[in-house]
Order: C-alpha cells, then structure tokens, then sequence
C-alpha cells in the first residue's frame, strides 16, 4: 500500500470508529499529540481529549452514518495533508423522529510515525447543516 492509500485507510477508519462507537479505533488516525480544530473557539489538544469531545456528541446518539468523498493527499517525505468531503447524517433512532446532518471537509496534517500514519492536526470545516443539533450530546459551538 502506498502513502496516499495508507491515509485513505486511515480515514475510512475514523467513519467506521464514529458509526461503530469503536473509539479504541480512533488509537489508528490520531497522534498522541493531535491539535482538533473544531467550531470551538480554542483546539482541542491531545488524542484523549479530542476522543472525549467526539464520544460526547455521539454516545447519547441513535444510529450515524459518516460518508466521505475522494482523500486528496499531498505526501512530503514523512509529513502529508489531506482533505476529504464529508456528509454526516446523525438520528434519534431506527425510525428517525429527528435528524442532524452535516457537509464539510476535514483538512488534515499528518505525521508517518512507526506504526503509519497518524493525524497530527485535524481541521473540522463545516460547510453546512440541517436539522435537531441538540440531538447530539454536547452543545454544538456556533461559527462566528
């Protein structure tokens, strides 16, 4: 597997640790040392941490789907960028009484460590919305 797949993998891996709630996952995208750059007014410093924020919006959810577009990612030596698209559909329940949906693009810098590649810096920009945001399980930091 070459760079550019090896970081596809990696962010398929982040969708499948988000819909499965599998965060010990998450231990395969982010370095230790990963800064979050979210709609919060201040990043979100350390892989704990940032798995912390990202379980407290979902773990009270109902079922999630995470779908990305094309990774388009720029290898230099053992530093990479990456953006992807994504799609993010969030509901109560199997029958959904409430819906979140949400498109953006994560631009992330990353880091070839012994075990692969791994996120050192995770941009979260968010394009769009739609729906119940208090469906989520932490108040959703609004854009300024």
């Amino acid at each position: 597997m070459d760079d550019r797949q090896a970081i596809e993998v990696a962010m398929a891996a982040y969708s499948q640790a988000l819909d499965a709630r599998d965060w010990a996952l998450l231990d395969q995208v982010f370095a230790e040392d990963v800064a979050a750059v979210t709609l919060a007014p201040d990043a979100v410093r350390g892989r704990a941490n940032f798995v912390a924020m990202i379980s407290g919006f979902l773990d009270p959810c109902g079922p999630t789907q995470h779908l990305f577009g094309a990774t388009l990612a720029t290898v230099d030596g053992d530093t990479a960028t990456s953006t992807t698209p994504f799609r993010a559909f969030h509901c109560d329940q199997l029958y959904a009484t409430r819906t979140y949906e949400a498109i953006g693009r994560y631009h992330v810098r990353w880091r070839r460590t012994p075990e692969g590649w791994r996120a050192t810096r995770w941009e979260y920009a968010l394009a769009a919305h739609v729906g119940d945001p208090s469906l989520l399980g932490a108040a959703i930091p609004q854009a300024s």
